[in-house]
């Protein structure tokens, strides 16, 4: 299902006026300080062309129960990291709920947003997390994209 661009502006504005601890961060700030609802609805308001990204770590509660909380943070930090080198600038990047991040790409087409979503798809599969205890072993996950386009 495609939205037209002001459906999207209408239901980003509505998702950052909720209640969703949303952590908004500029992709060129991740991990290093912050933003908040308030940038993610003058981004919307500033983009000429949006998409959204909605990405999930999977099976992220079987990587805590395996491999312990303090492995779970660090796959968050890694995957954050990887996703702010990932996108563009421009972009915003967030993390809200546990392993669910959303990026909002600006001045983007339908067919760049699905070229970033796998772009980023495939660098996190790629992405090999050593383990705390034992660096010479390495877990990778994968993730999970929606795009609302």
């Amino acid at each position: 299902m495609e939205h037209t661009q002001d459906e999207l502006k209408a239901i980003m504005e509505k998702f950052a006026a909720s209640g969703w601890d949303l952590i908004a961060v500029p992709a060129q700030e991740w991990l290093n300080g912050g933003g908040d609802k308030a940038s993610l609805i003058a981004a919307i308001e500033q983009a000429d062309q949006l998409a959204l990204l909605f990405a999930d770590i999977d099976d992220f509660k079987r990587v805590n129960d395996t491999f312990g909380h303090l492995f779970g943070d660090e796959v968050l930090l890694r995957m954050g990291e990887l996703m702010r080198k990932t996108v563009r600038g421009g972009d915003r990047l967030f993390r809200f709920g546990g392993e669910e991040f959303m990026i909002l790409l600006t001045a983007v087409d339908p067919q760049q947003a699905q070229a970033a979503a796998e772009r980023i798809r495939q660098k996190v599969y790629d992405l090999k997390i050593p383990h705390m205890f034992n660096e010479s072993v390495a877990t990778n996950v994968t993730v999970s994209i929606g795009i609302a386009p």
